[in-house]
This record gives structure tokens, C-alpha cells and sequence, in this order.
């Protein structure tokens, strides 16, 4: 049905996901104001539990505002979803590419990227035959002639490009934050990763 098309869908990574019902699409929607990038790396860590610096009112202000998100989704996990999606889709510029299967296994390894989302080693759901990861904007060109990496075609490599020196100082920190997992989990169109996203971020909002 979904090769015919009779039901809607995409294909990734040679995997088949089915289009959301247009409730729980709405669901994933709602209507927030995205933050900018430097509140929303800061808001990541400061739903990860990771010390990021900021004035003490511009904190108490965010994690208000974080618990009253928190209150309107009711602890519903795609409504948690809907508002990762919604805050923090500035957080990053994302880019999907297509590598062969072997040198996949090279790009998992190369230091310049950053693990993520159905890569990262925590993330609830995973998946070895995709790339999720973070990486800094300026070694974004010499990254894709070193791995070959192509655009267009099925899509095995999914990169956001972090410009924000808030991101990058995570990043080069050795820190993904696990809030910045499950936001990267609530932009596939797939229900498990969607509800995966709203546990994983639920215990840091309901700080």
C-alpha cells in the first residue's frame, strides 16, 4: 500500500515510515514561538541537567516557562513532541545527504561529528543503518568531500549545522544534550520516535 500509494509515507534508510494521522499531526504542530538559537541550545541544557551560563532571572524566566509547557501538554508525548518541534527548530540548520553503506561506518566514527538523535548511544530508539548528528557549521565542507557525501536520493545521513557559539561550546564540549536527542527525535515522522521524544524530555521539563 505505502509502495502503490495507497497510504502515505517516505522512505528512509531503506525503512518505510507511515504518515501521522491528521490529529496527531496537529498535535505536533502547535502554535509556539520558536526560541533563537542561543536561548534554545541554553534551554537544552538546562533541561539535561548541564551548567550553561545565564543570568539568574533570564533562568528562573526560562524554567518558568519550560513548566508551563510542561502544564498545557497535560503529559501527553506527542504534545511534548509538538513543543520540542516548535521551540527549537532554530536550534540548528539540518541537512540530509546519501553515503554508501561502508563508508558510513567511517563517517560514525570521524571526530568532527557530534552523535545524535537514532545514533546517539542513549537515545531509546536507535537505528545502524542512519547518521543523526551535530556538527559544527565551518567543518561542514571538508566533511562532505572527505566521506563522498552526496544530496538528493534516500537519505542515510541527517546533519544539523551548529552556527551558535552557545552549540558549538556544548559541543565541543562533549556535550549532546539529551534534551537536544529527543528534539531531534520529534522531527521523524515516525510514532515510535515521537513518543520516545516526549519520554525522554519528560523527566527534565517536569524539573
Amino acid at each position: 500500500m505505502l509502495a502503490d500509494g495507497r497510504v502515505a509515507g517516505r522512505k528512509i534508510a531503506g525503512v518505510w515510515l507511515v504518515d501521522l494521522p491528521s490529529q496527531v499531526d496537529g498535535a505536533l504542530r502547535p502554535s509556539r514561538r520558536p526560541m533563537s538559537s542561543p536561548q534554545a541550545w541554553r534551554a537544552l541544557a538546562l533541561l539535561s541537567d548541564i551548567p550553561v551560563h545565564m543570568d539568574p532571572s533570564a533562568r528562573s524566566r526560562l524554567r518558568s516557562r519550560i513548566r508551563s509547557a510542561w502544564g498545557d501538554s497535560g503529559g501527553d508525548h506527542q504534545a511534548l513532541a509538538g513543543i520540542l518541534r516548535a521551540w527549537f527548530r532554530h536550534r540548528a540548520d539540518r541537512q540530509d545527504f546519501f553515503l554508501a553503506p561502508v563508508p558510513l561506518a567511517r563517517l560514525a566514527r570521524d571526530p568532527r561529528i557530534h552523535v545524535s538523535g537514532v545514533s546517539h548511544p542513549h537515545s531509546p530508539i536507535r537505528d545502524a543503518r542512519m547518521i543523526e548528528a551535530y556538527i559544527r557549521a565551518d567543518d561542514l565542507p571538508q566533511l562532505q568531500r572527505d566521506h563522498a557525501m552526496v544530496k538528493g536520493g534516500e537519505v542515510n545521513v541527517r546533519l544539523r549545522v551548529v552556527s551558535d557559539p552557545v552549540g558549538r561550546q556544548l559541543l565541543e564540549s562533549g556535550h549532546v544534550p539529551s534534551a537536544a536527542v529527543a528534539a531531534d527525535l520529534s522531527e521523524h515522522d515516525d510514532d515510535r520516535c515521537i513518543r520516545a521524544a516526549g519520554q525522554l524530555v519528560e523527566r527534565g521539563i517536569g524539573q
